[in-house]
């Protein structure tokens, strides 16, 4: 994942379990950003091999990718 100084976010990569945070499950050889609503004014990002961790400049946190154990913090287990 790429962060740009406006707070824009770009993934790449396999993303069996939605991880790249674009809305799909579709594998990208190139960056693509990120338009899902509210995904703005990130002030960083943490990425690993099934998750992608997006922190706004206001302390809202999105998370994206396997979560089938709730591994993503998220109230249910979904991907």
């Amino acid at each position: 994942a790429f962060l740009t100084e406006g707070g824009l976010v770009y993934t790449t990569g396999h993303n069996w379990a939605g991880q790249l945070a674009d809305g799909s499950y579709v594998t990208r050889s190139h960056p693509v950003p990120i338009t899902e609503a509210g995904v703005t004014g990130i002030a960083s990002i943490a990425a690993g091999g099934w998750h992608t961790i997006l922190l706004r400049r206001d302390g809202i946190a999105f998370v994206a990718g396997w979560n089938r154990d709730g591994q993503l913090g998220a109230a249910a287990a979904v991907s």
